[in-house]
């Protein structure tokens, strides 16, 4: 699992960082809510559903269109960032993504490598959603 997800790892940098379009597959869908009244996310999120996805980037990484199963939408990046290690000398590797959809709306997206998951984060906090990775080309 490890060596799969190096593997991964190692093709998307160098697929993000010589500017050529990147397709990113997820299969199952997490919806978290944030609690008003503890200000934190829920720790019982909804279960895992059954959700095919794609994420298809443009060569130049400043749009990506995300399609599901019911849904296809246009997402335009604002600002992007790759972190490999935090301060404390952790491991990590996401990319970090601020993104407007076609229709106006405010994302954070979160393309965790490592952790083998996407994460669709709304502006306002109120939700997330979780999917995971099957493959990136």
């Amino acid at each position: 699992m490890k060596h799969i997800l190096t593997t991964i790892s190692v093709l998307l940098g160098v697929l993000i960082s010589t500017a050529q379009a990147v397709t990113v597959t997820t299969v199952n869908e997490q919806l978290c809510y944030y609690n008003t009244e503890t200000g934190l996310y829920d720790k019982e999120c909804n279960p895992y559903i059954e959700a095919s996805g794609r994420i298809a980037f443009n060569e130049e990484q400043t749009l990506f269109v995300h399609t599901i199963d019911n849904m296809k939408s246009t997402y335009y990046v604002d600002y992007q960032d790759h972190t490999e290690r935090l301060e404390d000398g952790s491991s990590v590797n996401y990319y970090w993504y601020e993104v407007t959809s076609d229709v106006g709306n405010k994302y954070s997206l979160i393309i965790d490598i490592k952790e083998n998951i996407v994460t669709f984060i709304t502006s306002d906090k109120g939700y997330f959603l979780t999917y995971i990775i099957k493959a990136v080309f």
